[in-house]
């Protein structure tokens, strides 16, 4: 059995923070969401997620500014970008930038829990 992780999922759609809190609660895993980047902030600096499930266009602070406050910050927070935006121009700048994976939109739940438990593995 995998270990259990906190994970935020940060997207500005309800419907993906729903599904994926969702399938990721199915499985164990605490979780938490925020809707734009400011509250996403907010949240890594409270709860200390393991894991922040990351989309790139967000009212407010944009997820590539996220993804830099939260490495400079929080460098044992592993960042996932899920994006429908994934040139390979922003792919690259996201890995540069710390990301640990850049998953496109739309994905299949199955991916990003897999994706997620081995990331829990990882991380104990």
């Amino acid at each position: 059995m995998r270990p259990s992780i906190k994970v935020l999922v940060v997207d500005d759609e309800k419907l993906i923070r729903w599904s994926l809190s969702q399938a990721l609660a199915g499985v164990g895993h605490e979780v938490i969401e925020a809707e734009d980047g400011l509250t996403a902030l907010d949240l890594v600096a409270e709860e200390s997620p393991d894991v922040v499930l990351l989309d790139l266009r967000l009212p407010g602070l944009d997820g590539m500014a996220v993804l830099r406050e939260i490495r400079d910050k929080y460098p044992g927070c592993a960042v996932v970008i899920i994006s429908a935006y994934g040139t390979p121009e922003v792919r690259t700048e996201a890995l540069e930038l710390g990301a640990v994976e850049f998953v496109r939109k739309p994905f299949q739940a199955e991916d990003i829990k897999g994706l997620v438990g081995r990331l829990a593995e990882a991380s104990h």
